[in-house]
Order: C-alpha cells, then structure tokens, then sequence
C-alpha cells in the first residue's frame, strides 16, 4: 500500500517506508554523531558533524562543536566513519523486491516498466518511482498511450531504443501536453541531437558511435540540464565501452548532468566506470545523489542531507573520497529515518 505521506497514484510514484517504521511522531530522535559528512551537495566534507534525524526527517545538520545535541535522543556513533546520502538508481530492473538494492545502499530507484504495470508482489523497501515505457509502433498509438499515462497522472515516461523517430516525436509532442517529462534511450549522437531538439529531458545509455561531439552540443546539453545516465555496466563490447566512458568524461568535463543507473543493481560497478572515466569521486558521488534527485524532480527532499529532508542515509567505515570503491565499505544504511537490517536484506 502507499505511504500515507504520499498521494499519489501507484503510476507516479510509490515511496514506501522499511517494513515496521513507526510514524514520525512515535520515532525517537536520532543524533549521528562524529562522522565525516559527504553531503552530497560537491561541498567540502564536515569532519566531526553532527545530524540530528526526527521521524523520517533530517532535523539539523552542523558541526559538533557548534551544534547542540537535544537531549533525550538516541545517539549513533559515527567516529572514524564517513557519512553519505543514499544513493539513486535511474535505470533499476526490479519489480516490487528492492531488498538487494537496499543492502548495497541504494534507496530511491526508478523503474521503467511496460506500459501500464500493475502492482502487486512484495512490497518495496524503499523509494521506488514507477515510470512507463511507451512501446507503440506508430505515432497515432504512441500519443494514445501517452494520453492514457497522462489520465493516470503518469510522472515519467521512457522512449525505447528501437522507436522509429516518427513514434519518438508524437511521444515527445502529446506529452508535452501535459508536462510530462520524457527519457529516452540512445546510442549514437544523431539520434540524441533530433531528441534534443524534439523535447527529450533525460537520457539513458551514452553515445556510442563517435567521439566527435561538438562542444556547442556539449554547452546545450549543460544549459538545458539535460541528465545523461550512461548506465555503463550494460555497455558492450570493450571498444563501445571505452568510447562510451570517453564520452561520458567529455560530457562531465563539459557541465552536462551525470546520473546513475545500475540497469540490474550493479550501481557500484557504475560508480567504479564513473571513476575510470575520469570522474573525481566527490563527482560521482553527487552523480549518484544530488543529480539522481534532481532527475526525479525531488530535489527539495532527497539526494542532499539538509534538514527537511528525507533520512535517507549511509555510513561507510572508509574515504569515498580517496577511492569510490570504499562506498562498498557500508556500516549501516538508514531509510525514512529507520536503520535497516541489511543482514536480513542479503539473505533473502
């Protein structure tokens, strides 16, 4: 069932709480206190940072040495550790089982499915936006399954790879219709030039078949702040990979917005392409945070730990910022302000 935070049709988004979370009001405060905080915001770490969590809420963010603690409330230790949002996966291949995600750290998906899915099967844990792929072959059906995502308040829709541009276009034209934003896959730079220029918000995949970008494309992607999540890990052969990692550098360099998507949970193996690419950790911690929130349209509650938002958080035991692949390194990871039980979460 939803959230009752949240209403707002199953199509839109389901953000659903960790199984036995108690309502705000019955949750004691929590303080997390000492870590080195990576907010997610490409700001310089906090060392010995205090958050304070009420319900499923960042109440207060500061320094210890500035920042009272309330009293009465719980308090995790977190010396010696480094604190982080959870992570957001664009291009999640789940039903309704989000347990493996949540144990490697990733809180918010987003999920494409067929057109029209319907619930059912387990309840998520955690916060899954529901999207739907538009699969029509000709543009008069293309904009009547746009039409009737928009009479079910769709948020989000996915062009696939093999739509004729014809089909492509009518799905961009009826959903401007009614605001609602459209990713597309691609893997070549004509293709993500005509769907620049048709209205596309987002991209998934990289471009593929050259390296010849021209840097004005490069400026039009960045100020139209266009995501690309170049979901990497499903990025093959070798020689299409490295192009794909060149390019994803080329955009990044370039200020264009770097998202991250596992396509089958695999997100630390993205950030560990990211980082090969030529991406500074710090870079493709935001890509995997702040930039996944910003694709959502939910940027003033999650991706960024500030107070008011979500309690959607990691502790890892060592520097991300020496080398990402320390994001493995988890302690603990909090969703909606509860710890979750990543032992149980693995085993099932």
């Amino acid at each position: 069932m939803l959230h009752p935070r949240f209403n707002i049709p199953l199509l839109v988004l389901a953000a659903l709480c960790v199984t036995g979370c108690k309502p705000p009001e019955e949750s004691q405060q929590k303080a997390i206190i000492g870590a080195i905080l990576i907010d997610g915001t490409g700001g310089p770490p906090m060392s010995d940072s205090v958050v304070v969590v009420a319900g499923s809420r960042i109440r207060a963010v500061g320094n210890r040495t500035n920042m009272p603690i309330p009293a009465g409330v719980e308090k995790i230790n977190g010396m010696g550790k480094f604190l982080v949002p959870g992570l957001i996966d664009l291009n999640a291949r789940v039903g309704l089982n989000t347990n493996a995600y949540l144990a490697s750290g990733i809180t918010t998906l987003r999920v494409f499915g067929q057109h029209n899915p319907e619930p059912g099967g387990q309840s998520p844990d955690a916060n899954l936006f529901l999207g739907a792929t538009v699969q029509a072959k000709s543009p008069e059906d293309a904009r009547s399954e746009v039409d009737t995502l928009a009479n079910r308040q769709a948020s989000a829709i996915l062009i696939p790879l093999d739509a004729k541009p014809a089909v492509a276009d009518a799905i961009l034209d009826e959903a401007r219709k009614f605001n609602i934003p459209v990713t597309a896959e691609i893997d070549s730079l004509a293709a993500t030039e005509r769907l620049v220029r048709s209205g596309a918000a987002g991209f998934l995949h990289m471009i593929q078949d050259t390296e010849d970008i021209d840097p004005a494309f490069v400026t039009r992607l960045r100020d139209l702040r266009i995501v690309f999540t170049p979901v990497l890990v499903a990025t093959g052969p070798r020689d299409l990979l490295d192009r794909a990692l060149r390019n994803a550098a080329k955009l990044a360099a370039g200020g264009v917005l770097i998202g991250t998507g596992s396509n089958s949970g695999r997100m630390q193996d993205e950030l560990e392409l990211l980082a090969q690419a030529g991406l500074l950790p710090m870079d493709v911690i935001v890509a995997a945070t702040r930039t996944g929130a910003f694709a959502l349209h939910k940027s003033d509650e999650m991706g960024t730990i500030e107070p008011n938002h979500y309690a959607d958080l990691m502790l890892v035991t060592a520097n991300p910022l020496e080398d990402v692949r320390n994001l493995r390194k988890i302690d603990r990871v909090m969703l909606h302000g509860e710890w979750v039980d990543r032992e149980h979460l693995v085993l099932k």
